[in-house]
């Protein structure tokens, strides 16, 4: 087990016993607590970090969807950006963005994550990912992942300096603690994705943040904000297009912190008979812009044809 190894295992430790919530990673089958029973599963060498992950039978019906795959990239090169950086922060989002290559039906199968520290500095950290098919080494989804780096102090000097300290508090008071806040078996991914009003024609909707959509700090989980999004653009594309439209690829902004009531709304940039391409906006309740991404489709037309 290499040093970097030793990184991440510390982070998920500590991630494990102070975060407010194992939120949306636990949905993912990536949270803290998860990632310390599987580390074996983990290789890190120079900047790349590689894990052999199941897919959880209550993430997905049939195949992970793109919006999945972004999701999992934004935890996995999170992390490999933690074992790269020197002072071992995990950042937040600035973007994320994902294509699909393949089709391939994963569930319950195991695919081989990629995830590689492009280049990281004192502010900004560039990462790519990609997931692969291990029997047949197809690449099924590549993503690109942007992180702001600097942290409230405090924090840069838990996570650096003085980790061996906060080792000692966790494991001194925090012993045999876990997060409570969810018990049970996760809950499957359409109870978690579930709006709690969706307009006449699909184009709005508003969603209720609760612990199963959140990322450690108790915020909506940036990939679950992009899952949201697939949801409800695919909804709307359905509502609006005779055509079958199938999601190629999508990239994701964030401008700021999602908690309590997001409000989605979708809206077609444009349409050929080929491919369109649809904005879907995320904001607080208050109207404050919280990410909007983009996402582009492309017309199945053999599938129209079975339908005639």
């Amino acid at each position: 087990m290499s040093r970097k190894i030793d990184v991440l295992r510390d982070f998920f430790l500590v991630t494990e016993k102070l975060a407010a919530y194992p939120g949306f990673g636990r949905v993912l089958g990536l949270d803290a607590g998860t990632m310390l029973q599987n580390q074996d599963r983990l290789i890190y060498n120079a900047g790349h970090l590689q894990f052999e992950y199941k897919i959880p039978r209550h993430f997905v019906n049939k195949k992970v969807p793109l919006s999945g795959f972004l999701a999992i990239f934004d935890e996995m090169t999170t992390y490999a950006i933690v074992a790269t950086d020197r002072k071992k922060r995990p950042g937040v989002s600035v973007s994320l963005s994902a294509e699909m290559m393949g089709d391939v039906a994963v569930m319950g199968d195991s695919i081989q994550i990629n995830a590689e520290v492009v280049k990281s500095g004192r502010v900004m950290a560039f990462s790519k990912a990609e997931a692969i098919d291990p029997t047949s080494g197809q690449v099924i989804c590549k993503g690109r992942h942007i992180k702001y780096l600097p942290m409230p102090w405090l924090t840069e000097l838990a996570l650096g300096p003085l980790m061996p300290l906060l080792k000692w508090f966790v494991s001194y008071f925090y012993d045999g603690k876990t997060t409570t806040t969810q018990s049970g078996a996760p809950r499957r991914l359409e109870d978690v994705l579930k709006f709690e009003e969706t307009s006449a024609n699909q184009q709005s909707a508003r969603f209720l943040v609760e612990p199963d959509h959140c990322n450690p700090m108790g915020a909506a989980h940036g990939g679950c904000q992009a899952m949201g999004m697939e949801v409800l653009g695919q909804n709307y594309a359905a509502k609006t297009s005779s055509n079958s439209h199938v999601l190629k690829s999508m990239s994701v902004s964030y401008m700021s912190t999602g908690k309590k009531e997001l409000v989605l709304d979708a809206n077609w940039i444009h349409q050929t008979e080929y491919s369109g391409s649809m904005s879907v906006q995320v904001a607080s309740s208050s109207g404050k812009p919280v990410s909007e991404g983009v996402l582009h489709f492309v017309v199945d037309h053999s599938a129209k044809k079975k339908c005639e």
